[in-house]
């Protein structure tokens, strides 16, 4: 009786390794999820590209996978060709996880993410885009407002001093993010109460993890409530936000997040898995945030655990991921 042959797959990342040298915590999460794949039955061939093309069409050709672990999140520390080397793959004819360029390049584009969802009556925080570092007094935005770069991932370029509450504040927060990164800048309404991430898995069959919730009781007074990029990825500067799975929410109100979050994974073009960011204000509107194809999938982080809570094991979520991906291949 023959054996099946397992699937080979090539888990394909980006760590520089030119003077900025990657850290062995880097290496280290890749290698983990490598490893989960394999548990979950697959042949497993890590990849780190390096920022070089030539690398990464060998590892598309030589030997051809049959399908792309999908890891790489930037080139040339570049978060804006993320779609890029998606696209590759689709030249390629190659299966791979995640979401396609469209929908990398749509959510790449905060701004425009952000029109779609209202076009279609999907609620999101009023904002202006701004390509030059102007602001005037009258923008019609209500106060307090979110300043932050528009086509940043991550929470690039938000800090405890993104939330402001009066025009000069505000201006000033824009020239500083026009002088820091490239435009186009976005201003937001800023809206104050309960942070909710919504991890979804599956494409015909669409699977809502528990949601999460930050916590942010234990901040001091004054401080905004918001993940910033420090308190997202540097775990021992995490002073106050705290992770809630599942988020204690009434069954109705879990309900509508679910259905926007779903609705925003549908109209993005979203696959195999995203994060979805909400808010619900004080008087239980739920606003979509943002939409976030491809998120982190470093054991222990927030879609991580909201699977965990959801009774999936690390192996599991990646073993589906690949899965879906397989199943393209094979129609």
């Amino acid at each position: 009786m023959l054996r099946r042959r397992r699937p080979t797959i090539a888990a394909v990342y980006n760590l520089p390794d030119d003077g900025e040298a990657a850290t062995r915590e880097d290496i280290a999460e890749y290698n983990a999820i490598g490893e989960a794949a394999r548990r979950a039955g697959y042949d497993v061939r890590a990849v780190n590209i390096s920022n070089r093309l030539d690398r990464l069409e060998r590892a598309l050709r030589h030997p051809r996978p049959d399908a792309v672990l999908n890891l790489v999140e930037s080139f040339s520390g570049d978060a804006r060709l993320e779609f890029a080397v998606a696209s590759l793959y689709e030249l390629h004819g190659i299966a791979y996880t995640g979401s396609p360029p469209s929908a990398l390049m749509t959510c790449q584009r905060k701004g425009f993410t952000k029109h779609l969802m209202r076009s279609a009556g999907i609620v999101s925080p009023r904002y202006r885009i701004l390509f030059e570092p102007e602001l005037p007094v009258r923008h019609g935005l209500r106060y307090p407002v979110i300043v932050k770069p528009a086509r940043e991932d991550g929470s690039l370029g938000v800090d405890e001093g993104s939330v402001v509450r009066r025009h000069r504040d505000a201006l000033e927060r824009v020239r500083k993010l026009f002088r820091e990164y490239r435009p186009p800048i976005l201003v937001e309404e800023y809206i104050e109460g309960r942070e909710l991430h919504v991890a979804i898995l599956g494409n015909r069959r669409r699977r809502v993890l528990p949601l999460l919730e930050y916590d942010f009781a234990r901040l001091a007074e004054g401080r905004a409530h918001i993940m910033t990029h420090e308190a997202k990825w540097n775990p021992s500067k995490r002073r106050g936000p705290r992770q809630v799975c599942p988020a204690p929410l009434a069954p109705e109100i879990a309900h509508r997040v679910h259905e926007a979050a779903l609705a925003v994974y549908e109209l993005t073009g979203c696959r195999d898995y995203a994060r979805l960011d909400t808010r619900i204000a004080p008087d239980g509107q739920v606003y979509v945030i943002e939409a976030n194809p491809n998120p982190d999938l470093s054991e222990g982080d927030a879609y991580l655990l909201c699977a965990a809570v959801g009774g999936l094991s690390f192996s599991d979520v990646i073993g589906k991921i690949v899965g879906f991906a397989l199943q393209r291949r094979d129609r």
